[in-house]
């Protein structure tokens, strides 16, 4: 069960958030957008052995985002030199944003979780799949912070919404590249 409403929906003018990249540069999103449409996707934190996970598969699934028009801005609630240690560590070649105190994850309505979505029954068999393949580290951040993923158009226009029910609850990159196409077809 969430505790957060989600109020900030496709078809809404998504949330502007400047926030740190991973070597502390400022990185305002609406200046990311405006290049061209951004995959942006909330993590919980770095030690999370099913974030290890979505920023992998994300990281795989780059070239075809890419090739479909857009870049990936991927959000932990690191430091700013957590974030950077995390990148280089997993070979994250897309933007990389760390979010200490929430302020993203707040803006869009990325919901926090009960204990029981956080680390129940729902996401044993991927956590321990994961835990297997990337290992786990620290928790940083808020414990509960569920993951969400989100499309944003050149305009700024929300075209995709995900809000994890729980921390295995993620958006596809198929579910991402289809709304992506949609937009290319325009």
């Amino acid at each position: 069960m969430t505790t957060a409403p989600a109020t900030l929906s496709v078809g809404d003018h998504a949330s502007d958030v400047t926030l740190p990249d991973d070597r502390n540069q400022p990185t305002r999103l609406s200046e990311l957008w405006q290049q061209q449409p951004i995959v942006l996707v909330f993590v919980r934190h770095s030690g999370c052995t099913l974030c290890l996970d979505h920023a992998v598969v994300m990281r795989e699934a780059y070239p075809e985002i890419q090739a479909a028009g857009a870049e990936v801005v991927l959000v932990t609630m690191d430091n700013p030199m957590r974030l950077h240690a995390f990148k280089e560590h997993w070979r994250l070649p897309f933007v990389c944003l760390a979010d200490s105190r929430q302020e993203g994850y707040r803006a869009f309505h990325c919901p926090r979780g009960s204990w029981l979505a956080v680390a129940g029954p729902a996401m044993w068999w991927r956590a321990i799949k994961s835990l297997f393949r990337h290992g786990a580290g620290l928790v940083r951040g808020d414990p509960k912070q569920l993951p969400g993923s989100f499309v944003i158009d050149r305009e700024g226009t929300l075209r995709f919404a995900h809000r994890s029910r729980h921390s295995a609850d993620w958006a596809s990159p198929d579910q991402l590249l289809i709304t992506l196409r949609n937009l290319a077809s325009r």
